[in-house]
């Protein structure tokens, strides 16, 4: 019996921290490596871009549901566009998922759901879809 508790105790623990791990790891600011957008044709084209992504491991004070800070910056290399924005974002519980809510200065939001391909203490890459495309960025941990 007492084993069977045991493990349950383990199993519970070992579940909820994957999510704090993930949180953990992504806590930072992150260096814009590669950037590429996939055509609803299946077209994939490289864009040079720079900028970066930061999350904020501490609890967001203006949302009061498990969300943190998040803030993007990045332009595209011809100057041509540049993105500032600020939001929160949450894990969903398997850790394989950021939902970001970014939110503008007319206090609009506009939510976006990125997808972990691959997330360890230095390398991340992650993939969202808006604007009919499929939006990649592969990105480097700041020290």
């Amino acid at each position: 019996m007492r084993l069977l508790i045991l493990s349950l105790i383990i199993f519970v623990v070992a579940g909820c921290s994957k999510k704090q791990l993930a949180v953990n790891k992504l806590n930072g600011e992150w260096t814009i490596v590669s950037y590429q957008q996939t055509h609803a044709n299946g077209l994939v084209f490289d864009v040079a871009s720079e900028g970066t992504f930061a999350f904020n491991r501490y609890p967001c004070r203006k949302v009061n549901n498990g969300s943190f800070g998040y803030f993007q910056s990045c332009t595209d290399n011809n100057q041509t566009t540049t993105v500032n924005c600020t939001g929160n974002y949450s894990l969903t519980k398997n850790a394989k998922d950021i939902n970001v809510n970014i939110i503008y200065s007319d206090g609009s939001i506009e939510p976006r759901d990125y997808s972990i391909n691959i997330l360890t203490t230095t390398d991340l890459k992650m993939s969202v879809t808006f604007n009919d495309l499929i939006h990649t960025y592969v990105l480097k941990k700041k020290k």
